[in-house]
């Protein structure tokens, strides 16, 4: 692979900055790999091909892993992270604790103690608190569909062809196979051609494969996304509120106050529709139940989602929402609740750190891409 990418480099604009990027992840993963791990680790799909995009997407995921490498506990994150089980909430944690980071706020990993040990310890305006970081779904659930995003997004790449479509959430081993043999199959028919293909696999997932001026008739709902149902809203709601319950319970700080951030990168645009537009707010009713819970940020991260042309802002007086694209095309939906119910006063830096990170994230771009060389 560094074969590969010390060859390819060289022929893209950022292909040296790049390649760097790939020794820097090299270095810090391939140390704790398991034998034979990295052939099924998610983190392959951020290294097996190389474009402008796909370096631009490596080189800032590495600027954001600068934001904390000297944070202590980063090296115990990083043994996680090459451990393919734990990836998803070692990435999770890292991305939380650099959106902190660039908000000025110190933080640290502590290590894992007898007790409740939380995931980030900050200082936030003067007060210690706790921050604890969580995947919604289950992480099987999770790894299934970082694989089929990935493979979705690498045949992009290599065949030059444009892929959307929606599927059900609960699928099969068997299932997700043959969803990506038939979309290879389709992307490599169609290649360099005007063409669209509709691939089937029945009651489990449609997608549709279009190259050249065709990929604009795929239907724009799902161009360029995959969508993934799980039913009616509710069920993501209620792991919301089952995740609130689970860490509410702990006793992290000896009950002090904290800060919950849960990820649900399967949560599709009716899931946030029931939760910005239901007249009674059960996720801020239950976490008010939690006064040692002063706030929550929900984070709905996607690679290959819905699309985001401009940043959009939704304000209540307890939460927030905001949604927006990332210099790299990756997208965020966020939303942020303030417990007013809660027993600490409620720190702004924190909820700061949450709602202006496509500002403060731009800027330390900006600033890191002026000193490179």
């Amino acid at each position: 692979m560094e074969k590969f990418h010390k060859r390819v480099s060289i022929d893209y604009p950022n292909g040296g900055q790049g390649y760097q990027a790939f020794i820097y992840f090299r270095s810090l993963l391939e140390r704790n790999w398991t034998e034979g791990d990295s052939r099924q680790h998610p983190f392959r799909h951020w290294v097996m091909l190389a474009s402008e995009p796909h370096y631009a997407r490596l080189i800032q995921l590495r600027r954001r892993f600068e934001l904390v490498e000297r944070i202590n506990g980063f090296k115990a994150r990083t043994r996680r992270l090459a451990d393919r089980l734990e990836y998803l909430s070692a990435m999770t944690e890292i991305e939380t604790a650099a959106k902190l980071r660039l908000a000025g706020i110190d933080i640290s990993f502590p290590k894992a103690k007898s007790g409740d040990t939380p995931d980030i310890l900050a200082e936030v305006d003067g007060c210690d608190c706790w921050v604890e970081v969580t995947c919604v779904n289950p992480q099987r659930l999770e790894n299934q569909f970082s694989d089929l995003l990935g493979e979705i997004m690498s045949t992009m790449m290599s065949k030059r062809v444009t892929i959307g479509g929606f599927g059900l959430e609960r699928l099969t081993k068997d299932d997700l196979q043959q969803i990506k043999d038939k979309v290879n199959l389709a992307a490599s028919e169609i290649a360099g051609k005007d063409e669209l293909r509709k691939v089937n696999v029945r009651g489990k997932a449609t997608l549709y494969v279009g190259s050249g001026s065709k990929a604009a008739d795929i239907p724009e709902e799902c161009r360029g996304s995959f969508r993934v149902w799980g039913g009616s809203p509710r069920p993501h709601i209620e792991r919301v509120i089952g995740k609130i319950r689970e860490k509410g319970e702990k006793d992290y700080l000896g009950g002090g106050p904290g800060f919950l951030v849960l990820y649900d990168s399967l949560m599709d645009p009716r899931n946030l529709d029931e939760i910005l537009g239901s007249q009674i707010d059960d996720i801020g009713l239950v976490m008010a139940t939690y006064p040692q819970i002063f706030g929550m940020a929900l984070v709905v991260p996607s690679d290959f989602g819905t699309r985001i042309s401009a940043t959009t802002y939704l304000s209540t007086p307890d939460r927030d929402f905001i949604a927006y694209a990332l210099p790299d095309r990756s997208t965020e939906n966020l939303i942020v609740w303030r417990n007013r119910y809660t027993d600490t006063k409620l720190p702004s830096t924190i909820f700061n750190a949450f709602m202006n990170y496509p500002t403060t994230y731009a800027k330390y771009l900006n600033e890191r891409n002026r000193l490179s060389p």
